[in-house]
């Protein structure tokens, strides 16, 4: 076992690079982070403008999970952790209706009897066939299947169009059909593997329903990680602005060319940025790896953000906001967020912050509009749905080119064939939310840990 501490470099700056370099800080192991773009984070990004804080990628993270939560404890920021402001209940648009999921449901589904029978989401029919749940069959297969197969065999048809495909398609701007059940619903397909009901197993997760619900966030913006994560970390770690050209393993160790024109060593090297780019990097030296990340697909995304006086918005929503069914004439608008009516601190009082979503898997060509088309069809739908009146005094729109992963079916293959053929290479892994991991607790938990298992090799090495 060496004595001497490792060369450690991590390349990409966003929060799967920083948790591995602050869990090298507490393994008293020095890193080097290096982040093309001029910022850290990744697509975490809070803009504040003047008394608005203006979220422009995720907006909270989940503590169901204790990834996230976890580094904010040990960066001493958890007590600046807010819950989400009550109502926090959110709705599904259908045929130009708004529909309020039920209270003390999970994945979008009720689980007690008076929510479920009073909810207008789905027909009679498509409540009896979420009912009948615990007495379909577990599937004999250990074969992936899409997430949108998984949700028609548990809770039929009705339930995966009107339930399934808003909600998981909205949170992974991915399509149902072609998005890994086991990817996106590890605990579901876990359950029913185990032969119990997924139905049961729902309504025992939201008896255990964390208090003040499960996201949090921060009356700054989410923006607050990551600006402690890097104050944290020793003067130095990161580098903004310096990206990695070229790899190359030398004996056991690794160089690398940076966009500088440096030459850099290493004894480890973790890759935290997309699978496109890992495959750029290693298309010569290991054309398998290459190939396998270029198979994971991206798609792309716009948000619009929008600043109101409450006196112009007539129908004001309660709740945190709602998302679209995929139906034919559907607005271009995938969702809304209320930021301001789902956390404190996010506007003075007198004003509204919205946030519209477009894009995603099934509708990417939205992004071909340009901004200003894209602000304007989104408050030309908020004055159909909610009565605003004149044009919102600031906007933000924010667009993010092949930035959502998609976890497809065959993911975990792929990931694992990655994984095996890094082995055979000096110590280099990937992370973040291409590869094994999805949100931002999972890829914090998952980054630490593959750091963690780099340096437990060199160790033994």
């Amino acid at each position: 076992m060496s004595e001497a501490l490792p060369r450690v470099l991590i390349l990409g700056g966003g929060i799967a690079g920083l948790a591995a370099a602050w869990e090298c800080h507490r393994q008293d192991v020095p890193c080097l982070v290096l982040e093309a773009q001029p910022h850290a984070g990744g697509v975490i990004r809070t803009e504040v403008a003047g008394p608005f804080v203006l979220d422009t990628g995720p907006d909270a993270f989940l503590v169901t999970k204790p990834g996230a939560v976890t580094l904010c404890r040990e960066l001493g920021i958890e007590a600046e952790l807010i819950a989400m402001k009550p109502p926090r209940g959110a709705a599904i648009l259908r045929n130009d209706k708004l529909h309020p999921l039920p209270e003390g449901g999970a994945f979008g589904i009720a689980t007690r009897p008076g929510p479920f029978l009073r909810s207008t989401i789905l027909s009679p029919l498509g409540k009896l066939r979420v009912a009948l749940e615990p007495l379909v069959p577990r599937r004999r297969s250990l074969a992936d299947e899409s997430a949108g197969a998984f949700f028609r065999r548990r809770f039929g048809a009705e339930a995966a169009m009107r339930i399934a495909q808003p909600l998981l398609g909205g949170i992974h701007a991915g399509d149902l059909d072609r998005l890994s059940a086991d990817a996106v619903l590890p605990q579901l397909s876990a359950v029913e593997r185990q032969g119990r009901s997924v139905l049961l197993a729902l309504r025992r997760q939201a008896q255990r329903a964390t208090e003040g619900g499960a996201f949090r966030s921060f009356p700054r913006g989410m923006a607050t990680l990551v600006e402690a994560l890097t104050a944290a970390l020793p003067a130095g770690t990161v580098r903004l602005g310096t990206a990695a050209e070229r790899l190359h393993p030398e004996g056991s160790a690794w160089r690398v060319l940076t966009s500088r024109g440096e030459t850099m060593e290493a004894d480890i090297l973790l890759l935290a940025v997309p699978a496109p780019v890992v495959g750029g990097w290693l298309r010569e030296l290991a054309p398998e790896v290459a190939d396998r990340a270029a198979a994971i697909r991206y798609v792309s995304s716009a948000g619009v953000l929008a600043v109101y006086a409450d006196a112009q918005i007539a129908r004001p929503m309660r709740g945190s906001g709602y998302v679209s069914t995929p139906e034919a004439g559907r607005d271009s608008l995938l969702a809304t967020s209320w930021l301001s009516s789902k956390w404190a601190g996010r506007a003075p009082p007198g004003h509204t912050v919205l946030r519209g979503f477009f894009g995603g898997a099934l509708d990417e060509a939205a992004l071909m509009r340009s901004d200003n088309e894209l602000v304007d069809l989104a408050h030309a739908t908020w004055v159909r749905r909610f009565g605003v009146g004149r044009s919102p005094g600031l906007t933000r729109v924010v667009r993010w080119i092949r930035a959502s992963p998609q976890h497809e079916v065959g993911h975990a293959a792929r990931v694992r064939t990655i994984d095996e053929a890094l082995a055979a290479l000096p110590p280099v892994a990937v992370c973040g939310s291409g590869f094994r991991a999805i949100g931002i607790p999972d890829v914090v938990s998952d980054a630490r840990a593959t750091i963690g298992r780099l340096l437990e090799r060199w160790r033994a090495g």
